[in-house]
């Protein structure tokens, strides 16, 4: 199961979310499926951009990769079949990525997206 990170900053007075970011253990990712289904816990981890961790193996991963199934519910897909094709032209091996950053705006994309029971409140200090 990954662990999810919601980095963050202030901008002009508001908190605003930066990147959604999925932490993974060594080959926890399937990288031979076509599509990679994790559950969206609500535990989620706050941290201001500042602490971002730049070196875990990281890849972004855009809400066009994303695969929202009624089938699967409180699950979200990865479309991991076209993350490797981008992988493959950048020729990154992708048994090294550890971790997928979901950059803004579409982080804040994300955050709409997310059913209202798991919606995250971004409040200002």
């Amino acid at each position: 199961m990954p662990k999810f990170t919601l980095f963050h900053d202030y901008v002009d007075g508001n908190l605003v979310p930066y990147w959604f970011v999925m932490t993974f253990r060594e080959n926890e990712i399937e990288w031979n499926k076509s599509v990679f289904y994790i559950t969206i816990e609500m535990h989620l981890e706050h941290s201001n951009r500042d602490h971002y961790n730049n070196s875990i193996p990281s890849y972004p991963v855009y809400l066009k990769d994303l695969i929202f199934n009624d089938g699967q519910p409180g699950k979200v897909g990865i479309h991991l079949k076209g993350v490797r094709k981008r992988l493959n032209k950048h020729k990154i091996d992708p048994y090294i990525i550890n971790q997928f950053i979901i950059p803004f705006p579409d982080t804040h994309d994300l955050l709409k997206l997310m059913p209202n029971k798991k919606k995250i409140l971004l409040l200002r200090k």
